[in-house]
């Protein structure tokens, strides 16, 4: 029983202590491309289809699928600015903050008079918030990685090094 132990300890600390960084590395957005035209009826019925698949999936819990259709229907349609928040939201639900902010930045440049533009500013600071708080403890993570590598390999000096260079 105690042989059981050892390992299933071992993953459950590695899965937490990969888990920050996995967030903070998320990949940077992409930029949404500029909208310079006005959609067609075909770009227009293309869209909405997207954003009805996107609908489904989103209802479902299929993110990655939802943020593909949507994005999808954004971009055959870059005037349904909305669709922007609900690509926030699906970016949100699947820990993908930066993409998040990506999303309600481009809907607020280009609703600068939405109604809706302090609750989505308290949104664009909170996922920044989360981010910040990631990428520390993700770095924290990393440091305490090395410092017990080193323990480890009876490096204790490397560690008081390391230690005193970070104060």
């Amino acid at each position: 029983r105690i042989a059981m132990r050892a390992p299933c300890h071992l993953i459950l600390a590695a899965a937490f202590a990969l888990a920050p960084a996995v967030a903070a590395a998320e990949d940077a957005p992409k930029p949404f491309p500029a909208c310079e035209k006005t959609p067609t009826e075909g770009d227009v019925a293309g869209a909405k289809g997207a954003f009805q698949a996107g609908q489904a999936s989103f209802e479902e819990g299929d993110y990655n699928r939802a943020i593909s259709y949507w994005d999808d229907a954004y971009r055959r349609d870059c005037t349904a600015h909305a669709l922007l928040l609900n690509l926030a939201r699906a970016f949100e639900l699947n820990n993908q903050r930066r993409h998040a902010v990506g999303a309600l930045e481009t809907y607020l440049a280009r609703q600068p008079s939405s109604p809706q533009r302090d609750q989505i500013a308290r949104r664009i600071e909170h996922a920044e918030q989360l981010l910040r708080k990631a990428e520390a403890v993700a770095r924290a993570v990393d440091r305490n990685t090395h410092r017990a590598a080193a323990l480890r390999h009876g490096r204790v000096g490397d560690i008081h090094h390391r230690a005193a260079d970070e104060l």
